[in-house]
């Protein structure tokens, strides 16, 4: 019983090494660049959360927010209703 987990282990660790590769490491990346002011493609200063504030108390970004979500929920019940009413047809 006790060999069973050095081998799950085994089949786990590449899938592991590949999510920290193409997931984990850009994202930790992408959270460090956006701490800082980005000229074309330098950071030229540290900005903190300067850059959050800015971008949630913007109104563009509260309108495209909503209408992202109502285009989201839009496209869901369309497809939900053509879905369903093609499943019940048949």
């Amino acid at each position: 019983m006790q060999g069973q987990g050095g081998t799950a282990w085994r089949w786990v660790a590449p899938v592991l090494v590949l999510e920290v590769v193409l997931v984990l490491v850009p994202l930790c990346i992408g959270f460090w660049y956006s701490l800082h002011r980005a000229d074309y493609f330098q950071i030229t200063a540290f900005r903190g959360l300067q850059n959050y504030v800015q971008v949630l108390s913007s109104p563009i970004f509260l309108e495209s927010v909503v209408a992202t979500a109502v285009f989201s929920l839009g496209a869901l019940f369309l497809t939900f209703i053509v879905g369903f009413s093609l499943a019940i047809r048949l």
